[in-house]
């Protein structure tokens, strides 16, 4: 009787270890004119295999219909007071517009990064509202990999992230935000912590138009 209670407990710690190596998917999403988030859900729910998804929702009353199937939460509204921060802070002449997004974005990006280090997991998969999932197969456990298809700079498109980058990315974002982008915030991270950065190609970016309304590349 001992012996299958110990054995029973040894499979138990083992199912536990194993679910916290199963990465979180982590997906903010806005409302964008066209919608983008559809198609790159569909892509997602078609290769996620046992990763859970959270959908962090930006844009105030917007809850989009993948909410029956993931699970959603809503950012808090950004405060006022960090966006005049930003523009104060700007030295590079973008618009008000733009720092505005900006800022947004960072405070998103911190509301769901936390929304993860509430778990236990040890791995966050990152992705945009405006990608195609080609698949997270055989995806390798480093620190930090760039899932975007191609040679081109990954932004913040699609990354696997270990819980320690994680945790060093929120402090650093709030340090920063008013300053930087967050893909510029990571790349500090990477190089402050002295981590390559691998790269795995996963992830298409389909996004045509940038966040300060530059026409740009999609991925093929």
């Amino acid at each position: 009787m001992l012996v299958l209670l110990f054995s029973l407990l040894a499979k138990m710690v083992i199912h536990r270890a194993q679910k916290k190596k199963i990465p979180l998917i982590v997906m903010p999403y806005v409302e964008r004119t066209p919608n983008t988030l559809n198609s790159a859900l569909i892509s997602l729910e078609k290769t996620r295999g046992l990763m859970p998804v959270l959908l962090v929702g930006g844009t105030p009353g917007y809850i989009t219909p993948w909410c029956t199937r993931f699970d959603c939460i809503e950012a808090t509204p950004v405060p006022q007071a960090l966006i005049e921060h930003a523009i104060r802070s700007d030295e590079r002449g973008d618009s008000k517009q733009f720092l505005r997004w900006r800022t947004t974005e960072a405070w998103d990006a911190l509301f769901a990064l936390n929304a993860f280090l509430k778990t236990k997991r040890e791995y966050l998969i990152w992705l945009q509202d405006d990608v195609e999932v080609i698949d997270l197969f055989n995806l390798p456990d480093h620190d930090l990999i760039c899932l975007r298809v191609g040679n081109k700079y990954c932004g913040m498109v699609a990354y696997k992230m270990k819980r320690t980058v994680v945790e060093r990315f929120v402090v650093k974002i709030k340090q920063q935000m008013h300053v930087k982008p967050i893909d510029w915030i990571l790349d500090d991270v990477r190089q402050e912590l002295m981590l390559t950065l691998h790269r795995f190609p996963k992830v298409l970016h389909k996004g045509e138009q940038s966040s300060n309304t530059k026409k740009r590349n999609v991925d093929v």
